[in-house]
């Protein structure tokens, strides 16, 4: 718990998740198997360091896969992010809107 200035309280001692907002590159990979296993299909955002971040999302995301996004979530383990919002930046709206022209 947080106090409402966004301090923790009194005998929080970090223990929990941390928000995180990195941004970098969204990718999308997908592993097909030719065993009979279906495919896994998953999203990671690498940052500008190369390093990349294995993104959870409770739906699956309207991104185009080499967009630059920003994101809010919390990190999990093995580099991972639960998603709760993302954010695709000034320069997708202003290309978003010369689309619909």
């Amino acid at each position: 718990m947080r106090t409402s200035d966004g301090r923790p309280r009194a005998g929080d001692h970090g223990s929990r998740r941390r928000p995180q907002r990195p941004d970098g590159e969204f990718k999308t990979y997908v592993a097909d198997f030719f065993d009979g296993r279906p495919s896994d299909r998953y999203h990671t955002l690498r940052q500008a360091t190369g390093e990349e971040l294995r993104l959870d999302f409770d739906t699956e995301p309207s991104i185009v896969n080499g967009s630059k996004i920003w994101i809010r979530g919390e990190s999990g383990a093995n580099k991972r992010i639960h998603v709760s919002a993302f954010d695709l930046g000034p320069v997708a709206g202003r290309a978003h809107e010369r689309a619909r022209g």
